[in-house]
């Protein structure tokens, strides 16, 4: 039995085969990792189809994941690197795919609307307004095209036709002066054009214009100037953040948004362009906020530039008519008048007149001289005061500080190392030696010390004569 099973098992490995590690097929690659950039990449991975044998190729030699990059762009002319994307002037974003709006920092910069561009933005004027040679917004004067009959005032941004009272009142067309009963005609009559104002409104002169007045709850129609129902200001995104009124010639819709602030470049939103508050005006010296704009104003003797920026000094030498009647001389910020020889200035400072024949001439030269010796005068008794009253101080310090010494002499408490220093010290004393004590005592002696004592003649006698014995 043992032996028919080791014939079996022979049997079997001599018919077995040699067998490899069998891969199976890849997968289908994963999701790029990232949509664009410089750092997507996919994955795919297989199976094993059949296991190896013992003697065969092992499955740890076979490559079974694979990874590569995809995706790896940069948008709006960016540059790819290993690791980012380096992004174009007005683009931001992993990819470069943001652009950015310049228009939200400072408003750009613009002194009124900043319009936002790919990669970019531009500057713009309000309606109104124009770019002058420099760059800069100014006002359009509508005027000097004449636009009206009679008057025009131009206003920033706009103009407006004006009648005066014995020119009539200004026409439904914002233009013509007419008289005030200009549309009044026969019932058989058709009145004249602009005097319709359909069969609910009503012609009504107001501050010297002639208006469509319609009914509560109507509005002038734009086209067919009748009075509807229709709101021209019923449009909830017009005049976001103004006032939406009707004209009272055209019935069109009109925004109105407040001192400082216009109309955006879409026409249908407010926006703040207080260029004063926010620095964008770049006035040299004074900025005064304007409808749809502002203005730069500059102090006495001083004009604008041409850059409407910039105050520089004025030559009032130059104006016309000249501010002197004869020569003029331009200071900063200012000016003088100055006459010939044989003339002299009036009291403005300006005009020029034979001497003894002026109104009311400036004063005398000699009377300013006088005036000034006199003021020389004063200051010097003031001057010869002061050091009189020092030198006085000086003395009467000395002489206390001689009487303090004397009196410190008599009540102090005085020390002596033998009889020599106290009759040199008395010596002195008699003497007017001063005010310095002659001898302190010695330190390598004994002191004796004396009670205060006041020296009197019959003392110093008495003490000399002690002394002789």
């Amino acid at each position: 039995m043992v032996l028919f099973a080791l014939f079996v098992l022979l049997l079997a490995h001599s018919g077995s085969a040699k067998q490899d590690c069998v891969a199976g097929d890849w997968e289908e690659w994963s999701s790029c990792t990232t949509e664009c950039g410089a750092l997507g990449t996919r994955e795919r991975s297989r199976a094993i189809a059949q296991l190896p044998t013992a003697d065969g190729g092992q499955c740890d030699k076979l490559q079974w994941d694979q990874k590569e990059s995809c995706n790896r762009i940069c948008y709006h002319g960016g540059l790819l690197t290993d690791t980012h994307c380096e992004c174009a002037d007005g683009y931001t974003g992993q990819c470069c795919e943001i652009d950015i709006n310049e228009c939200d920092s400072n408003n750009g910069g613009c002194q009124q609307l900043c319009v936002n561009q790919q990669g970019g933005f531009q500057c713009k004027c309000f309606p109104g307004f124009e770019e002058n040679e420099n760059g800069y917004c100014v006002d359009i004067n509508e005027c000097a095209s004449s636009p009206c009959e009679k008057n025009c005032v131009n206003v920033p941004g706009s103009y407006k036709c004006a009648c005066n009272s014995n020119q009539g009142v200004l026409f439904t067309d914002g233009k013509t002066c007419v008289a005030e009963d200009y549309c009044d005609v026969a019932e058989d009559e058709t009145p004249p054009e602009g005097c319709s104002c359909g069969d609910s409104g009503s012609l009504v002169v107001f501050s010297n214009e002639m208006v469509c007045a319609c009914p509560s709850g109507y509005f002038l129609d734009v086209n067919s100037r009748e009075c509807t129902s229709s709101n021209p200001c019923g449009d909830a995104s017009f005049c976001i953040g103004g006032i939406c009124h009707t004209s009272p010639h055209t019935g069109e819709a009109l925004c109105d948004c407040g001192i400082g602030r216009g109309l955006g470049v879409n026409g249908m939103e407010c926006m703040d362009v207080d260029q004063c508050q926010t620095g964008l005006s770049q006035c040299s010296h004074t900025c005064q906020t304007v409808h749809s704009g502002h203005v730069c104003l500059c102090p006495a003797g001083m004009i604008l530039g041409d850059d409407h920026k910039t105050c520089q000094d004025e030559n009032e030498c130059l104006r016309d008519p000249n501010p002197c009647s004869h020569s003029c001389t331009n200071l900063h910020l200012s000016f003088f008048c100055s006459c010939p020889e044989t003339m002299e200035l009036e009291a403005d400072n300006r005009t020029c007149c034979e001497i003894g024949k002026c109104i009311n001439p400036i004063s005398n030269p000699s009377d300013h001289t006088t005036s000034i010796a006199v003021g020389v005068s004063v200051t010097t008794l003031i001057v010869v005061g002061i050091l009189v009253f020092i030198i006085y101080r000086m003395v009467r310090r000395s002489l206390s500080t001689n009487e303090k010494v004397m009196r410190q002499m008599r009540t102090s408490d005085v020390y002596y190392n033998n009889s020599n220093a106290f009759e040199l010290e008395q010596r002195a004393m008699s003497s007017g030696l001063g005010a310095t004590p002659v001898s302190k005592a010695d330190h390598y002696s004994t002191f004796q010390k004396r009670r205060p004592f006041s020296i009197e003649e019959d003392d110093y006698e008495d003490i000399k004569s002690t002394k002789e014995q």
